[in-house]
């Protein structure tokens, strides 16, 4: 049986029970009666419509956040030392954050991204890489031929931006040695993006 047929069902299965089931003596009349049970139904009934109603709102506020959510991916440009960052999403990122990548934390070696501020749906931004040695830029080349200590791994992106209604998100994505691999986007919640 579908769901749908339920509520209403056993609401005119309980009226019909309550009609035979309610006392009758000279001073009850019929129309009493019906009175009772028209009440009950109706009070079942917006009980059920309530219930549904609220699961239609939590539905369409889903397709909502759907809609407006960034996801955001970083691809290897074809220059030497940049990426783009592609907006794969259905909506505008903006307060876009990229973390800085740590290579060696003994040696302080780590990878400065500075991206855009926003990204439209589809739109794609280059995105310059410089490399830091313990606070000097320089320093390290994105080339195949790295020192071993360096190349080989992989290494993870965090990025931090906002969508248009200003909730905070952060995608992890992985570069290295086995390619690109785009995380999950994960609400934040907090002051992280300055």
């Amino acid at each position: 049986m579908k769901r749908i047929y339920l509520v209403p069902g056993l609401t005119l299965l309980i009226c019909i029970g309550m009609f035979l089931l309610l006392p009758s003596n000279p001073q009850s009349v019929v129309f009493n009666k019906l009175n009772i049970v028209a009440l009950v139904a109706t009070l079942i009934i917006v009980g059920w419509y309530t219930v549904e109603t609220y699961h239609m709102k939590n539905a369409i506020k889903e397709q909502i956040n759907i809609s407006v959510m960034p996801f955001l991916a970083l691809i290897k440009s074809k220059l030497k030392e940049e990426f783009d960052l592609l907006n794969v999403g259905n909506g505008v990122a903006i307060n876009i954050k990229i973390d800085d990548v740590i290579l060696n934390s003994e040696f302080d070696f780590r990878l400065v991204l500075e991206g855009p501020l926003c990204l439209r749906p589809g739109e794609r931004a280059m995105i310059k890489v410089e490399t830091k040695k313990a606070g000097t830029t320089g320093g390290i080349s994105l080339t195949a031929h790295l020192d071993t200590r360096y190349a080989n791994r992989q290494h993870t992106v965090t990025i931090y931006f906002c969508d248009v209604l200003h909730r905070k998100y952060k995608q992890e994505l992985s570069l290295g040695k086995n390619g690109p691999v785009i995380g999950q986007v994960v609400a934040v919640a907090g002051d992280h993006i300055a």
